[in-house]
């Protein structure tokens, strides 16, 4: 669980490949972020220091070689 900076948005990491995102205070505020093709589940999340950005870190599926782990950046700031 993150909050951002300005304590507008509030990041929380969910099994089965999701991230819910809420935007405090807002109606309708709710957005769920897909891990992507290839990934398992999100494992942190960290906003960027002026909030506008969510950097979030997946592991990836088994059958990708090295089972490597994988960096995803997502624009928030026209939610």
């Amino acid at each position: 669980m993150q909050f951002s900076p300005d304590q507008q948005w509030l990041a929380v990491c969910h099994p089965q490949e999701r991230l819910q995102l809420t935007r405090i205070g807002a109606a309708r505020s709710d957005y769920e972020l897909g891990a992507g093709k290839n990934a398992l589940e999100f494992t942190q999340a960290v906003f960027s220091p002026d909030s506008r950005q969510l950097a979030c870190a997946t592991l990836l599926n088994a059958d990708i070689p090295r089972n490597a782990a994988g960096i995803q950046i997502y624009e928030i700031a026209s939610k």
